[in-house]
């Protein structure tokens, strides 16, 4: 074999399409895969719930694609939005953040920019905080996790009474910080406007 492709370092894999990548570039490329094969689990997921939603069909009963763990070297996992490095990673539940990660590039992907890095603003303030407990976190992550899966979904399939419950009980959990009020300040008007609920 030759040299990478992508650098001069020498090549231990080769493609059917004659490409050659060295350790690291071959590692990258892995990586890629394994979060565009995350975001379509998490698409097909969120179609299966709306048709759950549509039909009558008790939640859960349709079969759900298993979301690949994601691997990471060192002490660093980076996603496409989301990035968690330190001691910080495993404070939130790894699925949850995978979908948050995936709802945001899919709502970046609508054109929902400003919502889009509003979530991440505020779930990035989450992951590093120091005065929040990891089971707190963890609960803001998953109440998070479902008003952006509400969002992706069709407005028919809605469940805008859970949805303004969750609207409502956000401030009281992330209130023992100044800054994540700030950042929740911003987000709430957004994600009432995409609901429809002003």
């Amino acid at each position: 074999m030759g040299k990478c492709s992508q650098c001069n370092k020498p090549a231990v894999f080769k493609y059917n399409d004659g490409s050659e990548l060295c350790v690291e570039h071959h590692l990258m490329m892995q990586k890629a895969e394994s979060l565009r094969l995350s975001m379509m689990a998490s698409y097909v997921n969120a179609l299966r719930d709306d048709i759950e939603a549509g039909t009558g069909i008790p939640p859960g009963c349709l079969a759900r694609m298993k979301i690949p763990n994601i691997t990471f070297n060192g002490d660093t996992l980076t996603l496409n939005n989301i990035n968690v490095s330190g001691s910080t990673i495993g404070a939130i539940n790894t699925g949850t953040i995978k979908n948050l990660d995936v709802s945001i590039s899919l709502l970046r992907g609508k054109g929902e920019s400003e919502l889009a890095e509003s979530i991440k603003e505020l779930i990035q303030a989450i992951i590093y905080s120091n005065e929040i407990q990891e089971d707190l976190k963890n609960e803001i992550a998953q109440q998070l996790e479902f008003l952006v899966a509400q969002v992706s979904a069709d407005p028919s399939n809605r469940n805008i009474g859970v949805v303004k419950s969750v609207l409502a009980r956000m401030p009281s959990l992330i209130c023992v910080t100044a800054s994540l009020i700030t950042i929740w300040d911003k987000l709430e008007p957004l994600l009432k406007s995409a609901f429809g609920t002003n």
